[in-house]
């Protein structure tokens, strides 16, 4: 992996400028650059801006990532609860986490302790709640993931099935994520086993010299630098080297694509037909 003194060095020879540039000021200009450009190429959503093309893959193996959570089972409120509640007596809480987070009557709520029969230091609830209702599991995603790829029933060996967060809950084993202001979390319903989950996780920062940025190889070297000149230029109108340059770092960054990226899975849309019938005679 190349490291962020790499990179900058590489940029200013690009640009023909020295690291203390005040129009291309390092920790103003360039760094934030650099980071913007990993974000997007993390995510597979690259715009050639020269074509308009997008540069798309699917899943990249340097930020996949895998968690497998033992999914409680649902308890019970025994006792109503509303926004001054702070602490709550449940049916037993001995399959739940010392700490976390669950949904009740689609409220998400965390607490920071549990007893016994008592999860303590609520916060989060919304308004009333009464004596009798569920509370499901919710597993708050990490603040650096970029997106969720699949949820695997461990114990059917089955794809676990998404439904809509706004969606009454089904009967059988199904999952919802849903939106909250602290980042999104995933309710569990109907299920009381493992559960493994799939996601992409987005590359830490680089903050001192020797910090790596993610890439394998050197692939970082080979696009970044490109890429974040390549725009620089064009945006100050010197477009032809700006495009030499852009062509040099797209061309590379396909090439990591095609080896450490899984392609999107293609579902075939199911097409209603009529069946023909014959008249046999």
């Amino acid at each position: 992996m190349n490291t962020k003194k790499e990179l900058i060095d590489r940029i200013y020879f690009l640009l023909w400028e020295d690291q203390t540039s005040p129009v291309f000021d390092k920790e103003k200009v360039i760094m934030p650059s650099i980071h913007s450009i990993i974000d997007d190429i993390c995510r597979c959503k690259v715009t050639n801006i020269i074509t308009g093309q997008a540069i798309k893959w699917g899943l990249l193996d340097f930020v996949y990532k895998e968690k497998t959570l033992n999914v409680p089972r649902s308890l019970l409120l025994n006792q109503d609860i509303d926004e001054e509640t702070k602490r709550t007596i449940v049916s037993n809480t001995a399959e739940f986490q010392n700490k976390g987070t669950f949904e009740v009557n689609g409220n998400i709520v965390n607490y920071w302790g549990k007893t016994d029969n008592e999860l303590v230091g609520l916060s989060g609830i919304n308004g009333f709640h009464k004596r009798g209702s569920q509370i499901f599991f919710a597993y708050k995603f990490p603040n650096s993931i970029i997106k969720v790829s699949d949820f695997w029933d461990i114990e059917k060996d089955e794809q676990l099935e998404l439904i809509d967060f706004r969606e009454s809950k089904k009967n059988k084993p199904c999952y919802c994520i849903k939106p909250t202001k602290n980042g999104k979390v995933a309710v569990f319903y109907n299920i009381e086993w493992m559960v493994r989950i799939a996601y992409s996780d987005a590359i830490e920062g680089m903050e001192d010299d020797d910090d790596e940025c993610g890439f394998p190889s050197d692939y970082g070297i080979k696009i970044l630098p490109y890429l974040v000149v390549g725009e620089l230029l064009i945006n100050t109108s010197e477009i032809n080297k700006g495009k030499e340059l852009l062509v040099k770092g797209y061309s590379a960054l396909e090439d990591m694509y095609s080896f450490y990226a899984t392609p999107a899975k293609q579902y075939r849309k199911k097409i209603k037909s009529t069946p023909l019938i014959f008249n046999m005679r």
